[in-house]
């Protein structure tokens, strides 16, 4: 009998991390390049956000034979700042309800931003308009030594974080901790 042994590589490295703007709260975000449906983001996570929506009713086929996700809402634009990556992004994403990530970009998203994925065999990247920065384990944690953007930092080293439901997934810290120019002037790539 063949035993395929299984060394560690990018297999499960397909997040980046965000800060979301003007919120201290960070969140793993699935760069999924089989996503052809839009930007999506879980109900429970727009709900737990404070995400303004727009209410939709509608089903949208995925890959999984027979499967489909109900969108519930189109959220009204809102940018992030993508772990390394100088420029905020905007995204309107469609609200899912049971997504099983907070935030979900596809296709869609690579494409309005010129992104690429790029894999190596122990390491992927995500590159939007020239810039990159290393895509991250599942499992890997959202508070973790790895991380140098000072937007992220300034989050992580408050005393008051808290998880969500997936807490390796979510976390907030207070917003009256965060200060400095973060919330003035910041350059958004355009789509």
């Amino acid at each position: 009998m063949n035993y395929v042994t299984q060394e560690k590589t990018q297999r499960n490295s397909a997040y980046v991390r965000v800060k979301l703007f003007k919120k201290p709260v960070i969140v793993k975000m699935l760069v999924d390049s089989g996503n052809l449906v839009s930007d999506l983001v879980s109900e429970e996570f727009a709900r737990q956000v404070g995400a303004k929506f727009d209410p939709v009713q509608k089903r949208v086929g995925t890959a999984a034979k027979g499967g489909s996700v109900n969108i519930v809402g189109r959220c009204r634009p809102f940018k992030l700042f993508i772990e390394n990556l100088s420029q905020a992004v905007e995204i309107r994403a469609f609200v899912v309800k049971e997504l099983s990530h907070p935030i979900n970009m596809g296709q869609e998203f690579m494409g309005r931003y010129q992104g690429w994925l790029e894999f190596s065999p122990t390491q992927g990247w995500l590159e939007i308009q020239g810039q990159k920065t290393a895509l991250i384990d599942k499992r890997a944690a959202l508070h973790s030594d790895a991380v140098t953007d000072e937007r992220l930092l300034k989050v992580l080293r408050q005393p008051t974080l808290q998880g969500y439901s997936v807490p390796e997934m979510v976390l907030e810290g207070a917003i009256h901790h965060l200060g400095g120019d973060e919330y003035r002037n910041i350059p958004v790539v355009s789509s």
